[in-house]
């Protein structure tokens, strides 16, 4: 069910969450929602449970940002919890346990979503959740700000890869020129996300790269990060975002993959994250699915609980099984 300008008018006090470990699209469009519902006179705030990437970090300053523990303390007093970006309801980690009983506004683009919320604005056809953020605002004449549209335009170029992903469509361009139209700083956005890599997260991608692996008449690329290479570069596993695009932008590579192995608190043992990318009639989300992630045709994700090696046989050989035979 779709929500109404009415029932959204109605709520008051309302916790914003976006996937975790979320790219541009997750938090600007987050951002977007916090300060839209903020200037209709509501409480808002971005509930997140990861240190933001780098190229990320302008977004903070636009609008309030809690801890997890923080939203412990103020749950009792919300009465709508809004959900962007998220492709299924397990991307939101341990922060389910804060809106159980609460209604849930799921706003999101992936096809794998299945409307778990109680409202439901899922277009699969939008290129991003800023786009869809965008048209809820427009249909409801709420004000974009300049604020609102510069987090807009974070989602935007983010999810089409600067507008070069084949996601883009003419509606794509139309939002981004009437964002434009706001008087955004532009230059800033494009500067903070492609222009300002930091040194140590360069040093990662030159081992990566000069020792990625290369399977199926090179069609197939991929990298493993572990903890000991993040402490021999002296960077974060958030500076590898980013990596999987550079594998794939690699000549004749149909499909490239980033495996990060972390050890997870929650679960007391070594999991891997994988990023996936494809281009051509490659769908990698069939994949991602299958191993129980989820995602769009070119881009998606799994977390594997399994150390590096394992992950590395099983993702590998399920592509290969679909796609190389």
């Amino acid at each position: 069910m779709e929500i109404n300008y009415n029932e959204i008018m109605a709520f008051t006090n309302i916790m914003v969450f976006p996937h975790k470990n979320p790219d541009g699209d997750a938090l600007g469009s987050a951002v977007a929602v916090a300060l839209a519902m903020k200037n209709l006179g509501k409480k808002a705030v971005i509930v997140i449970d990861d240190v933001i990437n780098f190229e990320l970090r302008y977004l903070l300053e636009y609008t309030e940002f809690i801890s997890y523990e923080d939203a412990l303390d103020r749950i009792n007093s919300v009465d709508l919890a809004i959900s962007v970006d998220c492709g299924d309801i397990k991307r939101l980690g341990r922060r389910i346990e804060l809106i159980k009983g609460k209604p849930l506004w799921n706003i999101d683009h992936h096809f794998t979503n299945d409307n778990f919320g109680d409202y439901n604005s899922v277009d699969t056809k939008s290129a991003s959740a800023c786009e869809i953020v965008y048209n809820i605002l427009e249909r409801y004449e709420i004000e974009i700000t300049k604020d609102i549209a510069e987090a807009l335009y974070t989602g935007v170029s983010t999810d089409t890869g600067n507008f070069m992903y084949s996601n883009v469509t003419t509606r794509t361009f139309d939002i981004a020129s009437s964002l434009l139209s706001k008087g955004i700083r532009r230059d800033m956005i494009v500067r903070e996300l492609y222009q300002s890599k930091r040194k140590n997260k360069v040093k990662l991608f030159s081992k990566c790269l000069l020792e990625a692996e290369f399977m199926f008449e090179n069609k197939l690329a991929y990298s493993v990060i572990d903890n000991d290479i993040i402490n021999e570069i002296g960077c974060t596993f958030n500076d590898a975002e980013g990596l999987v695009e550079q594998l794939r932008d690699i000549e004749n590579v149909c499909v490239s993959l980033v495996f990060r192995e972390v050890f997870d608190e929650n679960v007391n043992e070594l999991i891997t994250k994988v990023s996936m990318r494809s281009i051509g009639d490659i769908d990698v989300a069939i994949v991602a699915k299958e191993l129980g992630g989820g995602g769009h045709k070119a881009a998606s994700g799994v977390e594997l609980k399994m150390p590096k090696n394992e992950a590395v046989k099983k993702v590998v050989n399920s592509i290969g099984e679909k796609y190389f035979k």
